[in-house]
């Protein structure tokens, strides 16, 4: 129960004198997000679907359709896999050493599987603004602060160690 009540006091601490004053600061956050952009890149990534077929013909068959934008029926074609969503260029679902330019372009053979991306919107590496990575800055700048704040106390503390009841 002791325990319990130490844990307490010790996150009733630490929100007051560390996530929320440095929540608070603004202008701290700021310049954080400032000195560390290149943490907040955004990698290259596109939006849409991926068609894994086993047979050459109907990978070709299935991405000239979609070329021409005809409602394709999913179900004429003997699909692997379908993925939708964002992906990134490291995404395991993906082929290895894709070329982000010609995306879409071409069906795409790798192990024994051809595949055809529709692709809905693509960007390429940029740079994310403050506000849209605001949350992470504050986790990381929440932790940096965290731990200035724990070496300021072990260089202000004062430790002994009780030798003889270290020995025993």
């Amino acid at each position: 129960l002791n325990e319990f009540k130490e844990g307490l006091v010790l996150f009733e601490l630490l929100e007051q004198n560390i996530w929320n004053e440095s929540a608070k600061d603004t202008v701290a956050l700021q310049n954080y997000y400032q000195n560390n952009k290149t943490t907040y890149l955004q990698p290259a990534n596109f939006i849409g679907e991926v068609y894994v077929f086993n047979s050459k013909s109907d990978a070709k068959t299935y991405h000239k359709l979609l070329k021409k934008n005809y409602k394709v029926k999913e179900a004429d074609f003997p699909m692997v896999y379908k993925y939708q969503g964002r992906f990134y260029m490291n995404d395991k679902r993906l082929p290895e050493n894709l070329d982000f330019n010609s995306l879409g372009k071409n069906v795409v053979k790798h192990n024994n599987n051809y595949y055809v991306f529709y692709i809905r919107d693509k960007k390429d590496e940029h740079q994310s603004t403050y506000e849209e990575v605001k949350n992470q800055v504050l986790s990381d700048y929440q932790k940096q602060y965290e731990d200035k704040y724990n070496q300021d106390l072990i260089n202000k503390a004062q430790i002994k160690v009780n030798q003889p009841v270290l020995d025993q």
